[in-house]
């Protein structure tokens, strides 16, 4: 009795484990990815600091290069945020003219969901919090 049932049941019994297996590291593989997806992305401040320490192990800068290369960070980061400065409001525009363009193509109820979602991605940008300021 045990070899006609006996062996089908361990083969059963290993292929639920298996399963049970991959379906925990598989999850735990998910839920990491996902964690680290939502952090928030660190300050200029943060970058900079974690940048220049990389570049100070793997690089062995000198001091004298590790304030020039610092120098040219800053001024790379003010230059970035003038283009940025710069370029909001037309991309605002151009934003602006997407949702008008969409809307027009949606029905009355759509429309009604459409602005429960941009107000839903509003939220969340300011739960993130505005971008960060840039380094002084």
């Amino acid at each position: 009795m045990f070899k006609r049932y006996g062996i089908p049941t361990a083969y059963l019994l290993i292929v639920f484990l298996c399963g049970t297996a991959i379906g925990v590291f598989g999850y735990r593989f998910y839920e990491l990815r996902t964690v680290a997806a939502s952090n928030t992305r660190p300050s200029p401040e943060q970058w900079k600091r974690n940048h220049m320490a990389e570049l100070q192990q793997r690089l062995h800068l000198t001091s004298d290069q590790y304030q020039q290369i610092s120098g040219i960070l800053d001024d790379t980061h003010a230059k970035m945020r003038v283009l940025m400065d710069q370029t909001r409001p037309e991309m605002e525009r151009i934003q602006k003219e997407q949702f008008a363009r969409v809307s027009a193509v949606l029905t009355p109820d759509q429309m009604a969901e459409y602005q429960k979602l941009h107000l839903d991605r509003a939220r969340r940008r300011m739960r993130n919090g505005p971008p960060p300021p840039p380094p002084q």
